[in-house]
């Protein structure tokens, strides 16, 4: 019976001394993992770097687009102008947007509608793996609106005058001056 034990305890020693390489294989696949998880945080980290740059891009041109003027005959003869020097802006700022991006300047009908819009895609991670084969959408908006021009203050003024004054006609009078603290 003694002889049986000592059998028995032998053959759990041998199976104990053949898993070697145990340790080097955990140490591996934790490794793997830890380093998979450092990575994607990387990407995650580049991708809201690059989607703060590209807010801030948007923003400064949209004030950009909110203050220029150019002293135009028309209340919106300047849009033109001002949506190229919003665009130079944010060009200044970004060269180019990450996968096949795009900006626009929004003049919409109504005021509030007003200002610029960027939107580029970009992958969740470097791996397929962890984070998906689909592109992640990021768009970037500001609408700060748009200040009234010269011309359409002259208009508003001269009809606000020819309001005080009962005027019928669409010309102001000659030599009125109003100041309105900018329109």
């Amino acid at each position: 019976m003694m002889e049986n034990q000592n059998s028995l305890c032998q053959q759990v020693h041998t199976q104990k001394t053949n898993d070697s390489g145990q340790s080097t294989i955990e140490f591996l696949c934790t490794f793997a993992f830890v380093l998979a998880t450092i990575i994607m945080f990387v990407k995650i980290s580049l991708n809201s770097t690059n989607g703060y740059l590209v807010h801030y891009a948007t923003y400064m041109a949209s004030r950009a687009y909110l203050v220029n003027d150019k002293a135009s005959a028309s209340p919106s003869g300047g849009d033109g102008k001002a949506a190229s020097v919003a665009k130079s802006i944010f060009k200044k700022i970004v060269p180019t947007l990450p996968g096949n991006g795009s900006v626009k300047v929004v003049n919409g009908s109504k005021p509030i509608f007003r200002g610029f819009v960027a939107t580029f895609k970009q992958k969740f991670s470097f791996s397929n793996i962890i984070g998906g084969r689909n592109d992640m959408t990021f768009i970037a908006e500001s609408f700060l609106g748009r200040e009234p021009t010269q011309a359409e203050c002259a208009k508003q003024v001269c009809k606000a005058l020819n309001s005080a004054l009962s005027s019928t006609s669409e010309s102001c009078p000659d030599h009125s001056t109003a100041y309105d603290n900018g329109c």
